[in-house]
């Protein structure tokens, strides 16, 4: 029906400047339980994934959203139950879903995936090693290559689209400098099967040409002086501690002969060849590289979608006036998806006004709700799709 369309076609005009209508009919799919990231596939199907183990789907950015998996339907809070982080595509029928999640209904155990080889519509469980532990982030390189890591500092490969795992060898070791945290490897990139670089996001960065059979370490922008440590205090067992909490390394990425990270919530740069860290012309919020193309894209914090350019030089195709940061930016074939969660005014039922001269004057009910929108950005146009949330 006309009536539960995702989004207003009024809201699609091709402006260099992309605002989320006001109000907007939405379809009757509602998404239970939180939402922190967006996975596309190949074909250019949408994927939302919850913190309450639910799925939800749409076609394209200008389909409905239906239901997927549903592990907790109608629920908010996950408990002791499954978390699903994001699905990473190997081809769009082959997929994993990671997260925290249960290898079984009766089962404390977590060192498992979800693996579907029909585009979504049957899920089954992977084991990918022997720790009690959870996936952090993964990517897949072309010939059925993966790579996962996980909350025990590990990286794991699979060579055959995720039906099997292998742990690689450690690369951080537990240094924590004055905070605790536990072991950990937060993003990591692999370029080729061979180059790649990590961090256990504690300012801590390797790289390695093998594939991390060995590892170098790299000093970071906060090591070369590029920004001032902020300590706040931290309390573990009664007891004052200093801890820094401006170091984070949120994520890096191989651009060509250039290394890129995130840190301190600002984008650095340097070549890879000589360990030399610069601040971005731009103030980037997110940013993700297309592992086919080798196209490195970004959302800065004028909410300008755009592209670095070899010499790192950066071009805004338009801007995406959410007012709010993106949850996540993801690329799939030179193509920008952003997610936000965002308010929206859904239109209800005819709600009597008043009476006039014996006439009875309607109007439509409107209830602002909260949801997430989806923008697809390319250097042509900027479109978006909205679903509910509860």
């Amino acid at each position: 029906m006309v009536a539960t369309l995702v989004r207003s076609l009024a809201c699609l005009f091709l402006l260099p400047s992309v605002v989320p209508c006001m109000a907007q009919t939405l379809p009757p799919v509602v998404v239970y339980g939180k939402v922190g990231q967006v996975s596309v596939a190949p074909n250019g199907s949408l994927w939302l994934t919850t913190r309450t183990g639910n799925i939800y789907y749409s076609p394209s950015v200008d389909s409905l959203w239906q239901k997927g998996l549903q592990t907790n339907p109608g629920a908010d809070y996950t408990g002791l139950s499954t978390c699903f982080d994001r699905i990473l595509f190997f081809t769009s029928d082959t997929a994993i879903l990671y997260g925290n999640i249960r290898c079984a209904s009766d089962s404390y155990e977590r060192n498992c995936l979800h693996r579907t080889t029909d585009g979504g519509r049957s899920w089954f469980v992977v084991r990918f090693g022997k720790d009690d532990v959870w996936v952090r982030h993964g990517q897949t390189l072309a010939g059925g290559h993966g790579y996962i890591s996980a909350s025990n500092g590990r990286i794991y490969r699979t060579n055959d689209q995720g039906l099997t795992w292998q742990v690689l060898p450690t690369i951080f070791g537990k240094e924590r400098e004055a905070y605790y945290r536990a072991p950990d490897l937060y993003s990591f990139h692999f370029a080729d099967s061979s180059t790649a670089i990590a961090t256990n996001r504690s300012n801590h960065l390797a790289i390695t040409t093998n594939g991390f059979a060995t590892a170098q370490r790299i000093p970071t922008p906060l090591d070369q002086g590029l920004f001032e440590r902020v300590y706040k205090p931290y309390y573990l067992n009664g007891k004052g501690r200093k801890y820094v909490d401006n170091w984070n390394i949120d994520k890096v990425r191989i651009f060509g002969e250039h290394l890129v990270v995130l840190q301190n919530r600002r984008m650095y740069h340097t070549r890879r060849d000589s360990i030399a860290w610069k601040a971005a012309s731009v103030d980037v919020l997110d940013l993700e590289l297309d592992d086919v193309s080798g196209r490195l894209f970004a959302i800065t914090a004028d909410q300008g979608v755009g592209e670095f350019a070899a010499d790192l030089n950066f071009t805004s195709w338009g801007q995406v006036n959410t007012g709010v940061r993106p949850l996540n930016i993801r690329v799939q074939r030179d193509v920008v998806y952003l997610l936000y969660a965002t308010y929206l005014d859904e239109v209800g039922t005819d709600v009597v006004r008043e009476h006039v001269a014996g006439l009875t004057v309607t109007e439509k009910n409107q209830n602002r709700v909260g949801g997430y929108h989806v923008f697809r950005a390319t250097a042509d146009d900027i479109r978006h799709t909205a679903v509910r949330s509860h």
